[in-house]
């Protein structure tokens, strides 16, 4: 994606989730505009990544959630969080874990994640090669925070869950709907997939050819220490990651994870990923997991980085074939919702990657 499309795309999605036009009760602060600046002057091509932030390292979607989240708490008093349910209720139930829950990492727990990681590279890599032509569609459920603006220029937080198809075109185009409709049951598990969501509101944006690179999985090395070295550049550099051993793992995190809720993934780039984060010490084996569509998995986790954020950050990959499944981010606590936590404040699960022509 070329550098000033990518960040004007990207502040698009802000001032969208904003509404701050052309309702004129929402009008940007200057707080609201220094952030979006930061945004339109970043000089890496493929994420924006503003010095020591947490949005830096988190994927596409959840950065423009943590971004939303970061002006709200900037702008005049009166906001207002609200939820469809009470607020003991308001974010999606917590999954379970079989070796380490999300508690256990906030206290400290620990579990070496390499030998695990390398056996889904080894599994990834003797998968049949993922091929096709035309656009590179995926689609997945999630659940987001999401922003109202009333009448009278309060702004309202809300969690909704979201169904999503993005597709990028071979020119570079890229499009993105969304519906939005409440299809969580009480486990916190996606309603009936096949015919997910009931209703909702629909929302579409599309960008021209050129905006982003269809060609980017494939551009990348698949040697692990040279694509350890792509994937922190195309997060900030060392400047970013460089910090600490958890910088450079959460770099490496929101970079597999952009990677795989916009692209297909060829299997060899798979397993070309587990075996980065495999060398990574900060990661956590969490054991085994059903996802959010009821899928069996297996659960890697970030611990919360006291300087600068109380999040964990938990992938969900496939134990059969070694693909990505899923990512969560779990706060340790939330009170601006009345939740003590540890509490789920977004997922994102994808439930197909697939090229619109697929090779027989």
């Amino acid at each position: 994606m070329k550098h000033d499309d990518a960040a004007r795309l990207e502040a698009a999605r802000i001032r969208e989730l904003l509404n701050v036009s052309p309702h004129p009760g929402a009008a940007p602060t200057a707080e609201d505009m220094a952030i979006l600046a930061r945004i339109l002057a970043s000089s890496t091509p493929k994420i924006t990544v503003p010095k020591r932030s947490p949005i830096a390292r988190m994927p596409v979607t959840a950065r423009l959630a943590a971004a939303f989240a970061a002006i709200a708490a900037l702008v005049v008093a009166g906001i207002a969080v609200q939820s469809r349910q009470a607020p003991a209720a308001a974010t999606p139930a917590m999954l379970s874990f079989s070796a380490i829950s999300p508690t256990e990492i906030i206290e400290g727990k620990s579990a070496p994640a390499g030998g695990a990681l390398r056996a889904l590279a080894s599994t990834a890599l003797s998968q049949p090669p993922i091929t096709g032509t035309g656009k590179q569609v995926v689609k997945s459920y999630a659940w987001y925070w999401t922003n109202q603006v009333s009448e009278d220029g309060t702004r309202r937080i809300e969690l909704a869950p979201t169904f999503q198809t993005t597709s990028i075109g071979i020119d570079g185009s890229f499009s993105n709907t969304e519906v939005r409709a409440p299809a969580l049951d009480t486990a916190g598990r996606v309603i009936d997939p096949n015919h997910y969501p009931a209703g909702g509101k629909n929302s579409t944006e599309t960008y021209p050819a050129g905006s982003i690179d269809p060609s980017y999985p494939s551009s990348l090395p698949r040697d692990p220490a040279k694509l350890q070295a792509a994937l922190i550049d195309s997060q900030g550099g060392e400047a970013v990651c460089g910090i600490n051993d958890l910088a450079e793992a959460s770099c490496l995190y929101s970079a597999v994870i952009d990677l795989n809720t916009r692209w297909v993934v060829p299997h060899d780039l798979t397993s070309a990923l587990w075996s980065v984060l495999a060398d990574q010490r900060p990661v956590v084996d969490m054991g085994e997991v059903v996802d959010r569509l009821g899928r069996a998995g297996k659960a890697f986790a970030l611990p919360p980085d006291p300087s600068t954020t109380n999040d964990i950050s938990i992938m969900v990959l496939d134990p059969t074939t070694g693909q990505f499944l899923a990512w969560e981010r779990v706060a340790a606590t939330l009170p601006d919702l009345e939740v003590a936590g540890p509490a789920v404040t977004s997922f994102q699960a994808v439930s197909d990657a697939t090229w619109s022509e697929p090779s027989s």
